[in-house]
């Protein structure tokens, strides 16, 4: 057997090829956490989530999950391969959120989420049953903590926090397919916020755009939410507000001020002249 790794209460070796044993740590006082551990892999094997189990022999005989840590995958992947891996693991949570089995690992599942040729969470010792169980509102602040939220928006991906808390509370407090979809929506990139953040990431260094443009963008006709977006947006300077102006070419406004905008602008070599943009600048 080759040692793999060791954690608080067990030990993993590689027995074979494409197999290991997790057997219990001879200094840990847990008592029955692996033998649950592998009643729940049982059941969380029925409906594809885990690694597959195979046998017990004094340790929980299973398949070798090979990949890289989920947070090593964000900061290499491309934005579609992204949204592909955390779809996947939002509806893991949802199974195991109705199957009432928490997990207990989501807000930082760095070490538990392994992302190779299928994405599998590993690691359920912890894994209790729930009446109210937290997968997916963990999952959602891991996206929203400041880090995870900083790497994905650099993707193109934005945990809008004001819409994500206020979904994700819903949801917490009645777990029922309509509050589950309007989160899966929002993580997923498709509501108006997300869509506006992600049409001003897109403007280039020297270039302007108009609210009414980023609103066509993300399809709304009322380009007052384009202006709060603007005005709200904590992915700055990653979502490059100051560079979204009138249609007219005129400034309009600034979170830090207009003097401030206007030094931004020109420090990216766009011309100003009586507070409006020359057009060709667009």
């Amino acid at each position: 057997m080759k040692f793999l790794a060791r954690g608080k209460r067990s030990e993993v070796f590689l027995i074979s090829k494409n197999r290991v044993i997790k057997k219990k740590r001879k200094d840990s006082d847990a008592l029955g956490t692996i033998e649950r551990e592998f009643e729940v892999l049982k059941k969380l094997n029925k409906v594809d989530i885990g690694p597959k189990v195979f046998k017990w022999d004094n340790g929980i005989v299973m398949e070798y999950v090979k990949g890289e840590r989920i947070k090593d995958y964000l900061a290499k992947s491309s934005r579609g391969e992204i949204l592909k891996v955390i779809s996947n693991v939002i509806k893991q949570c949802r199974k195991l959120d109705t199957m009432g089995l928490n997990k207990e690992e989501m807000v930082n599942p760095y070490k538990h989420i392994i992302v190779g040729k299928k994405v599998v969470m590993i690691d359920f010792e912890r894994c209790k049953q729930s009446k109210k169980p937290g997968n997916l509102t963990q999952f959602t602040s891991f996206l929203m903590r400041k880090d995870t939220s900083k790497l994905l928006a650099k993707k193109g991906i934005f945990a809008v926090p004001w819409r994500l808390q206020k979904l994700a509370k819903k949801y917490k407090h009645n777990q029922n397919i309509e509050n589950y979809t309007a989160v899966y929506n929002e993580i997923m990139q498709k509501n108006t916020t997300a869509k506006i953040y992600y049409a001003c990431f897109k403007v280039p260094k020297g270039k302007v755009t108009s609210y009414k443009a980023l609103g066509n963008a993300a399809g709304i006709k009322g380009y007052r939410a384009v202006g709060q977006a603007m005005n709200k947006n904590p992915f700055a300077p990653i979502v490059p507000c100051h560079r979204v102006i009138n249609v007219d070419g005129k400034l309009g406004g600034f979170a830090t001020g207009v003097k401030n905008k206007i030094k931004l602008l020109e420090s990216e070599g766009i011309k100003i002249k009586d507070r409006k943009v020359y057009i060709n600048n667009f």
